[in-house]
């Protein structure tokens, strides 16, 4: 990925019904690309020579990866064989050539590992300088999270501006937290935070509640979830989630979040993260 201004929004859960992860998952990739991603998909769509998206999607974990290009067709034929609950399937959009240009975006759902107990969505996108610091289009990351999340259950998520990680979070990486102990005790101790942090229903009463979250002035806007859990975005855009800020939503949470200091050594280097003692 390129080094231009981000965001990535990454939620794990932690299904016992396949189906219901698979239609999950089809509502994720279809709406963000819709909706987090029209100025992408409408070209896209159109074939327009300055983009080049593939679709890459694994039956299982053993077998051997399909590969193909982008089109309205194949996109379609790929959402529906979601049915069919392939271990992974992803959608990268690239600036003019997948083998050499900057990737745009890249969007996912998987399992995360091959009994398939977890498993995690993606977005992660390129944005405009100016766009990390429009309320209103990021609110639109926030509301397509309300949407597909509202009767999900998640077990964590976060958008984040500052950290592009594989599985482990920021805080987890800097504590040196094994992604499979970290999703084994995620429904008792928060994975992370970040500019928008996803709190699984669990975590609420310890941390107050909805209220209590909602006055503690540490959240421009917290939305409950009717599965459980709750949407807590720090601020109204992501430019002005700084460490002011940060600090703001680590004090809100720390009774939820592991033990431990955080390494500068195992933090990402761009994280932001505050010691937890």
């Amino acid at each position: 990925m390129s080094s231009s201004p981000f965001l990535r929004a990454a939620i794990t859960f932690d299904y016992t019904d396949r189906d219901a992860w698979a239609r999950l998952a089809h509502r994720w990739l279809t709406l963000g690309l819709e909706r987090l991603l029209p100025d992408l998909k409408e070209p896209l769509d159109l074939g327009d020579p300055a983009l080049e998206a593939r679709i890459v999607s694994t039956p299982s974990i053993d077998d051997p990866l399909n590969n193909w290009r982008y089109t309205p067709v194949q996109w379609r034929k790929t959402l529906n064989n979601l049915v069919e609950q392939p271990y992974s399937t992803t959608l990268s959009i690239f600036r003019e050539n997948a083998d050499s240009g900057p990737r745009l975006a890249n969007l996912n759902a998987s399992y995360c590992n091959s009994r398939g107990q977890w498993q995690e969505l993606i977005i992660d996108a390129t944005v405009p300088e100016e766009a990390a610091s429009d309320p209103d289009y990021c609110r639109n990351w926030v509301e397509f999270l309300l949407t597909v999340l509202n009767q999900a259950d998640p077990v964590f998520g976060m958008v984040t501006n500052d950290y592009r990680g594989i599985r482990n979070t920021a805080l987890e990486c800097a504590l040196y937290r094994p992604f499979p102990r970290a999703m084994r005790e995620a429904r008792h101790t928060l994975r992370g935070y970040a500019w928008v942090t996803v709190c699984p229903r669990e975590l609420l009463p310890r941390l107050g509640g909805i209220d209590h979250l909602r006055r503690s002035g540490a959240f421009s806007r917290v939305e409950p979830l009717s599965a459980g859990g709750a949407v807590l975005q720090a601020t109204d855009t992501a430019h002005a989630y700084d460490d002011t800020a940060m600090h703001k939503v680590f004090t809100a949470l720390a009774p939820v979040l592991p033990a431990g200091s955080p390494d500068p050594k195992g933090a990402p280097e761009h994280a932001r993260l505050k010691a937890v003692t």
